[in-house]
């Protein structure tokens, strides 16, 4: 391995390492989201939420799980959103 080679090695996981450290903060605000979505379908605790935000060299992927007991009953279910703001 050539000092360029590792100079390019080291830079890359350095920048992945960035990339990792800064998901948690949209894993925080992504769950707030999720949390007040899922919330309006089913009884939902946040310690029964878990995102997890993973990077490598080709993009992130996001896993998403939800557990709940209950889901609510179709009537109380929000309206669909037809597009038009209604």
């Amino acid at each position: 391995m050539g000092k360029d080679n590792f100079e390019y090695v080291r830079l890359k996981n350095l920048l992945l390492q960035d990339k990792v450290s800064a998901p948690q903060q949209f894993a925080d605000a992504i769950k707030s989201d999720v949390y007040k979505l899922l919330g309006g379908y089913m009884d939902l605790y946040a310690e029964d939420l878990k995102i997890t935000i993973a990077s490598d060299e080709n993009g992130f992927q996001v896993n998403i799980t939800a557990r709940t007991d209950r889901f609510k009953q179709i009537g109380l279910l929000p309206k669909p959103y037809d597009g038009n703001g209604r």
